[in-house]
């Protein structure tokens, strides 16, 4: 569908006859009872006139929106509002509807602002959607306030916003963002501040582990793994696989082996055995590491924890069998 669109678009650009175009883009969606052509609308700005644009627009905000029909016209007169780079325009036909809807679409309206070159319009009413913007989307409403205020140089209103979503969200990305704004000296403070937020927070987030190891504090984040080991939870494999990889790059294969543990734990718990040839591989890796821990600091050493795995699941055959004759034998000498 993408791919149909993007030609629709690009052969339509190349003909000149607009009144065609117009009554090619009207039946289109008038046969269209699955909505698979909608995306058209986001490029009709590649093949027509604004006045075609407004004559659509117009066309279909006159329907009556009490049917399908009417709401498939709805939705095709914002997207074409959104088309003219018109934002007082696009969002009149959002409060047409509800606030609800209009604050949903906020982002959008945002981005037309931007996209209009209307960027000390837009700072005027950052103020009054920041509050009204859910959660998941604030982050993009923040990333939106920071290039308009960096446009217009309010770049002390950018820097609050970069600091304050480094301070709530540690991540390389937000510590890159708040650097552009900052000094040397004041980056180290804020670092020290949010490793103190860190620590002093029992629970184990895998974001805030993620956050130390990207950031090259690998001995930091031996420390926040080995303090909180016991709340790894190996279901959380995205995160997990990185950081053991990160753990044993950087040196610390203690660890590396804890949290490779987890996932091979939740793996053979849940007996998911589309997962048993990775999960070998992470043996393997454990393998390797026991070579290079001689300080266990309590945990059971390589050949007591595949001793115990072994007599937790010994009934997982398929498993065991991709194991090489040499870690079999490690468990039957323990």
């Amino acid at each position: 569908c993408s791919v149909a669109t993007k030609l629709f678009a690009k052969t339509a650009a190349k003909i000149d006859d607009q009144p065609f175009l117009i009554k090619t883009f009207k039946k289109l969606h008038e046969e269209d009872a699955y909505g698979v052509r909608n995306a058209i609308v986001e490029h009709a700005a590649e093949f027509l006139t604004s006045d075609s644009i407004e004559l659509l627009r117009n066309y279909y905000s006159k329907l009556e929106p009490k049917n399908e029909c009417g709401y498939q016209a709805r939705v095709l007169t914002q997207a074409l509002a959104a088309q003219l780079k018109n934002p007082e325009q696009f969002e009149a036909e959002l409060r047409k509807q509800s606030d609800h809807y209009y604050c949903a679409h906020i982002i959008e309206l945002a981005e037309i602002y931007q996209a209009a070159g209307q960027h000390e319009d837009l700072a005027q009413r950052l103020p009054e959607w920041m509050p009204k913007i859910q959660d998941h989307l604030r982050h993009q409403l923040e990333n939106i306030a920071v290039n308009t205020y960096r446009t217009i140089g309010q770049l002390d209103k950018a820097k609050a916003i970069c600091v304050k979503k480094f301070l709530s969200l540690p991540s390389t990305i937000n510590l890159s963002a708040a650097i552009e704004f900052t000094d040397k000296k004041e980056i180290s403070q804020l670092k020290g501040r949010v490793n103190d937020s860190i620590f002093k927070n029992s629970e184990l987030h895998l974001s805030h582990l993620s956050y130390l190891q990207q950031d090259n504090q690998h001995l930091l984040a031996n420390e926040y793994l080995l303090t909180r080991h016991e709340l790894l939870n190996g279901d959380d494999y995205s995160y997990l696989i990185p950081a053991a990889k990160a753990f044993e790059s950087s040196g610390y294969p203690l660890a590396a082996s804890l949290v490779w543990r987890a996932l091979i734990n939740s793996v053979l718990e849940r007996g998911y055995n589309k997962a048993y040839s990775y999960t070998a591989k992470y043996i393997k890796s454990l393998h390797a590491l026991a070579h290079e821990i001689s300080e266990w600091q309590g945990y059971p050493d390589h050949q007591k924890y595949l001793t115990q795995l072994h007599s937790a699941h010994f009934r997982k055959k398929s498993f065991w069998k991709m194991l090489p004759e040499e870690f079999l034998q490690v468990i039957q000498t323990e």
